[in-house]
């Protein structure tokens, strides 16, 4: 409900949908964002990479510092880091299929 609000306040359209990656999910995507905790997106390396077209861009956020390097090695052989953006101590990691 927090990201259509934050669509219509940025008078962006955006087509949301609810799902879980580990169950399921047979749509491909050019984008797969995902703000949740390092254990279970290092569980969804496998189904982000089978979701996304070639090329497609994954976001990560809401990743402590500490925790960037554990995400980069369970993402780095399927997935090139494009940017790496930080706030405190608080990242977010954009990759592209490789």
């Amino acid at each position: 409900e927090n990201a259509k609000v934050n669509a219509r306040l940025n008078d962006t359209e955006i087509d949301f949908s609810h799902g879980d990656l580990l169950q399921g999910m047979e749509v491909s995507a050019n984008l797969i964002v995902a703000n949740i905790l390092p254990p279970i997106l290092v569980r969804m390396v496998e189904d982000a990479a089978r979701l996304l077209v070639d090329e497609g861009i994954l976001i990560l956020s809401g990743i402590l510092d500490k925790r960037v390097d554990e995400l980069l090695l369970a993402y780095g052989n399927t997935f090139d880091l494009v940017e790496k953006r930080s706030q405190g101590e608080w990242v977010v990691l954009v990759l592209r299929k490789q």
